[in-house]
This record gives structure tokens, sequence and C-alpha cells, in this order.
């Protein structure tokens, strides 16, 4: 690799010297003689002219020329050792020695410490700039010094016309080789920055879409599609202020204007989505990214993905994000999960219907480290024994009249490598339970009329509302498959146990239902109290069929509780009991209990109303209380510190 280095120094008899190091460094050396300011204009030679890749120069030069180019400029620092050296030469020439130099932050020279150590004598002058070089070497001359050292070489001519004795300090053959080196480290560096810097911009350039990143208030970058957007070039743009740019376009306006991470903004006949994404370091913003889409094409992306996510089939949607609530019981439920989601163990979920077991097993899926791989799922109670079989295992070619040519892979197969959820497992006919159990232990499955083994690696999420202990007992579910599968288990609370959260619920599902109609619209706070007033056997299922229906009765956009009243009547007396009917009712011992008048109001308090009078009604017997209501322990103990019985 060759380099073109500058130098540029008062040195002139150093000029063979670089020409022999030329050679030997294997480098394009340029040399020229100037000092501070007065090199300026040679440094900006060698960077446009000459185009050399960096400069060397002594310190003081090259602190000044510095912030003149672009190219890297490598101090020539004059060492300690330098300095004894000279002092040594300029002691035998007389025992009266001054010393000269130009002032500067950057001396490594502790004069007074060398001059104790080597027994010496040396008064030090400083001068500012060479135009004072003159005046220095007078008073040095009136003070009837024997000697100047100086690393100047102004001084050091000044000196000889007033025919005083001087020395020199002057860098080592190794000094420049050192200062040779580090140049060349400096510009394989800057070369490597710069290929970065063109693979970055060929990366952001093949975007289809619109790139600007900002670093410390200035565009840093951007891409050439939103200069096609924009109708500019790089120069325009490139290390200016957002402030000085902003009024160029109309378009980069609305962009920096952008006060929120996500927006959609109107750009002639387009909708544009601007994202804005701020760049940490070490917990401190460096800068921000913005992303320019066209929301046509983002729509056309999503829909080709649906497509070939539905030609799959095997795609989890939820996550945990998405599983609305507030109450201690659904956040309990969903910490449990996570924690589940993390090993690989068998998850067995129980809830009652509705209560979403499949969101969960979706979000679990989604949270696992198996979250690249397919999600299949499959309802055991929907299918007669012989298609679960061939579904769940698969079959071989000619096994069925009619069927597949070629065989079919079964879903074990199909989630090899991702999730496998069996819901309803309760519903699992005997044979098959046996079938699955061979499968859990061995790890492997065999097609339906095969004789080959095929090992699967699948993680395996079972759900159920049913009480499968009690299936045991009565032996309808296999008790080595029961504890087999019964490792981690997820219990979902029904909406009854958590009633802070129907109303935050209502809202997610409401939100979720406008969007899927792109329609605007809202539950009013009165609609949101009716929903209160239920208990939701159904669980959320229900709750969404219902907003479903007040939905689509009411005739306005936001959705008041006329029509949620109206619907809640219906709701309450087709689920009300035909002992409740006739105005009569049982305590739970078989007596008679003439009914319970609620005061209306929210669902907490009128479950607080039925909770203390059935309380009192049996002297505080909380077992019976707990039947009664049919309320989970944790749960009702629960309402009972709360209001203190």
């Amino acid at each position: 690799m060759q380099y073109k280095i500058g130098f540029i120094t008062s040195y002139s008899r150093m000029e063979s010297d670089f020409k022999d190091l030329a050679e030997t460094e294997q480098c394009n050396l340029i040399f020229r003689v100037g000092v501070m300011e007065y090199a300026i204009d040679l440094a900006r030679e060698m960077e446009n002219s000459i185009l050399v890749d960096a400069i060397i120069s002594t310190e003081v030069t090259g602190e000044i020329i510095a912030k003149h180019v672009n190219v890297p400029v490598i101090p020539l620092r004059v060492k300690g050792y330098n300095l004894i050296e000279a002092l040594f030469r300029a002691h035998a020439m007389g025992q009266k020695v001054a010393f000269a130099d130009i002032a500067h932050k950057y001396s490594v020279f502790d004069l007074e410490r060398v001059a104790g150590i080597l027994g010496y004598h040396i008064r030090h002058y400083k001068f500012n700039h060479p135009d004072e070089a003159v005046d220095v070497v007078e008073k040095i001359a009136s003070d009837e010094q024997d000697v100047i050292v100086t690393t100047a070489s102004c001084t050091m001519n000044i000196a000889k016309r007033h025919n005083m004795r001087a020395v020199l300090i002057e860098p080592t053959r190794h000094d420049l080789v050192e200062a040779i080196n580090l140049a060349k480290r400096l510009v394989d560096a800057r070369r490597k920055e710069q290929e970065n810097l063109n693979w970055l911009n060929a990366v952001i350039n093949n975007i289809n879409e619109g790139i600007i990143t900002v670093n410390e208030g200035r565009v840093s970058s951007v891409n050439s599609y939103i200069l096609s957007m924009l109708a500019l070039g790089q120069d325009k743009l490139i290390g200016r202020e957002i402030s000085d740019i902003m009024e160029i376009s109309p378009l980069l306006k609305k962009i920096f204007n952008t006060t929120n991470n996500f927006e959609i903004i109107k750009h002639g006949d387009k909708d544009l989505v601007i994202s804005r994404k701020e760049i940490y370091a070490n917990n401190d913003v460096l800068g921000s990214i913005y992303k320019i889409e066209i929301l046509q094409n983002i729509q056309q992306i999503e829909m080709e993905a649906r497509k070939k996510s539905l030609k799959s089939g095997f795609i989890a949607a939820a996550t945990f994000d998405q599983i609305a609530g507030i109450s201690a019981a659904i956040n309990e439920a969903k910490d449990k999960a996570k924690h589940f989601a993390l090993t690989d163990s068998y998850i067995f979920i129980n809830g009652e219907s509705g209560t979403g077991k499949e969101v969960f097993a979706q979000s679990i899926h989604n949270y696992s480290p198996c979250r690249q791989g397919p999600f299949v799922a499959i309802n055991c109670a929907t299918l007669p024994e012989q298609l679960l079989d061939s579904e769940l295992f698969g079959f071989e070619d000619g096994v069925f009249t009619g069927a597949r040519k070629g065989g079919k892979p079964g879903l074990f197969e199909m989630a090899h490598n991702g999730t496998l959820f069996l819901d309803e497992i309760g519903e699992m006919p005997l044979l098959l339970q046996t079938k699955l159990l061979r499968v859990l232990q061995e790890k492997m499955i065999r097609r339906v009329g095969g004789d080959k083994n095929i090992p699967v690696n699948v993680r395996l999420i079972f759900a159920t509302n049913k009480n499968l202990r009690e299936e045991v007992k009565k032996g309808s579910f296999r008790e080595d498959l029961f504890y087999r599968i019964h490792v981690l288990n997820l219990k979902l609370p029904p909406l009854r146990e958590r009633p802070e959260d129907i109303q935050p619920l209502a809202r997610h599902i409401i939100n979720k239902i406008i969007r899927q109609r792109q329609a605007p619209g809202s539950l009013s706070e009165r609609g949101l109290a009716v929903l209160m007033r239920y208990d939701w056997p159904g669980n959320v299922r229900e709750l969404h069929n219902f907003l479903e229906r007040v939905i689509a009765m009411s005739s306005q956009h936001v959705y008041d509780a006329g029509t949620a009243e109206q619907l809640m009547r219906e709701l309450v007396e087709n689920s009300r009991p035909k002992a409740a009917e006739s105005g009569t009712g049982s305590d739970g011992d078989g007596a008679k209990d003439a009914g319970l008048a609620v005061p209306l109001s929210s669902m907490h308090d009128m479950q607080d109303s039925i909770i203390r009078h059935i309380y009192a009604r049996f002297d505080g017997d909380r077992k019976k209380v707990e039947n009664i209501l049919q309320m989970s322990r944790t749960t009702l103990w629960r309402r009972f510190k709360e209001m203190g019985l």
C-alpha cells in the first residue's frame, strides 16, 4: 500500500534525511520548510494539490495547521533525551547556558529538573512567536550568556548573525521513523474508516425507504431514496445543522418536527410513515435515525406477508403485551408464563372456556427461545379419533382411500423446532393418549401406516378447561400421562375473579374491533360502567362478543350506555336461572331464601354487598360463603381482608 506523507518543518537540514527515509520506509515523502501560520498555505497545498495522506510537522506548527486541513497531522515531538544531548554539547562550549524556546502547552521539557540532575546552571528565555526571536537573542547576549540551546531554527540563525554560539535541539532519525510509522497507522485507520463508511452508504442506499441520521444536531448521512424524494443533493444536507435546512423543503420540516417516535404525514398524493429512533451509547444520546416509508408500500408488504403466513398457518400472533388487564391475578399469570417460557419443560394451562388459553400459549411461544420456529395449534375435541391420529402423527402413502398421494406429515413434524399447542387435551381419546405418552418419552413419532421412527424437537403446551385429576379418577384420562404433562402448571383466572380488568379489557377489545373495521369509535364511560353489572361466565370471549354486538347495533361513533344497557338486560335475562325468576333461591343448606336486594353501583361494590350479606347469613362461616359464591379461596379471603371481615 502506497503512502504519500508531507513534512513541514523549520529544520531545513533534515531534507536529505527524509530522502533516505523515503526509500527505506517505502513511502513518498514531500518535504517543505515552514513555521507556524506561515505553514498554513503549504499544508493546504499538500492536501489539495499534492494529495498527501497525512502531514508530519513540529509541535507548535502542527497544532496551527491542523485547524486548516482535513488530513491527519502528526506532531514531531522533541524528546527529553534530545534536550540532554544538546545540553551536553552546549556545556562543552561554555559554562553559561541559555535555553530559548517558543512557549507551548505541550512542552515535554522539565528544564529545572534536567539542569539539577546534570549540575548545570541554565537560564530560561521564552518567546511566543518567531518575530520575537531577535529580541530574545539580544537579551541573552546582554546577559553575557556563553551559548544558546533552542528548538527553533530561527533562533539558531539569529544567534549566528550575532556571533553567538548555539546548539539546535533536533529530532533523531529514530524520531523521524517513529513519526512516519504513526502517520502510516493513522492513514490505515482513516482508509479503513472510509471503507466502512462506503459500505454503510452502499447499504443504506440499497434500502427502499428513506434514511436520515443526525449526530449532535447535524445531518451525518442520508440515502439516495430520501434524496430522490426531496430532489436535493447530498451537499445540501450533510454536515449541516437541522435548524438551517428545515426551510429548504416542506417535507424536511415535517420530518424534523416529528415529536413522537411514529407519525403519519401527508406528502403530495402519498401518506408517509415517519419513525424516529434515538441512538444511545453508555446511556448518552448520540443522535437520531429518521426512517421515512410510503404507507402504501408497507401495506403491500404486509399483505404479501399475510398471504404467506396464512398459507403456512403456523404463526403465533399474540404477545404478552397484548394481554390486557391491571389486576394482580392476570399480572401474576403473565409473570409466571414468562418464567415458564424460558424453560423447555411441558406447560399445562388450565382455565375456563374463554379465559384466553391459546392467547397465553402463543405469547409463551413468542417469548421463548423457539420463537423463530413454527407455532402449531390443534383442538383435540374437534376431530374424531382416526382423523386426530393422522393430523397429529401424519400418514404414509396408500393408508387411506383417497388420501393425499405421497402421504402427509403430521403436526408434530410441522412443529419441529417450534411449539405444538394441544388444546382441550382432556378430550383426547385414551388410545391416542397412549400414543402421545410414548412420543413424549421417546421424542420420536411414527406416521400412521409407517414403519420408520422420525425424531422431533417440539416444545409442547397443553390446555384444558376440565379438572384432569377428576378425569383420572373417572378413568377417562391416563394417570401416567397426567403426571408427564403436569410439569409447569399455569392457572388462568376467570373474569369474575378480576373485575378490575373488565374496563381495561373492554377498551382494548373495542380498539381492536374498530382498527379491523377501519372506523373511529369508543365506548363512553357510562357504557363501560354498564359492563360491571355482570359476572361474564363466558369470560373474555363472552365480553368480546357482547362488545361486537354493542358496536354493530350502535349508530354513533361513541357507543354510549343506551345500547349497552339494552343488550345487558337481555344478557342478564337469558342467563338468569329459573329459581331466581320465581323469586326463590337456595342458601346452600336446603333452606329457602327470599332473595337479596343489592343497590345498583359498580360491580366491585355490588360484590362487597353480596359477600357481606352471605357472610352475615352464615355467621362468618367462610367455608359456606366460599361454596355458595363459587369463588376461589385466595380471591375470597383477599376480599374478606379488604372489607375487614
